[in-house]
């Protein structure tokens, strides 16, 4: 790939990895921190096992892919391209 094409792919990459990240780790961390608020206040605590793990599951999965997708683009976008001889 030519470096503009590499540069371009990279920088795509990163965009969406970031709106993964962001998005899928703040709704988790909203529902993680919910989850504790009703544990603060009495609710039961299988039910907040429940709902944590699922915010794990749910949001922190997608939130991890976005970031490798942005160290990825990243490394797209720094990395020079090997020309053949």
């Amino acid at each position: 790939m030519t470096s503009p094409v590499r540069r371009y792919l990279g920088a795509g990459l990163m965009a969406v990895g970031a709106l993964i990240a962001a998005l899928c780790g703040s709704c988790g961390a909203l529902f993680a921190g919910g989850a504790l608020l009703g544990l603060a206040n009495g609710d039961d605590a299988a039910l907040v096992a429940m709902i944590l793990g699922a915010a794990a599951i749910l949001g922190g999965l997608p939130a991890l892919a976005g970031v490798i997708l942005f160290r990825l683009g990243r490394r797209f976008r720094l990395s020079t391209p090997h020309l053949r001889d």
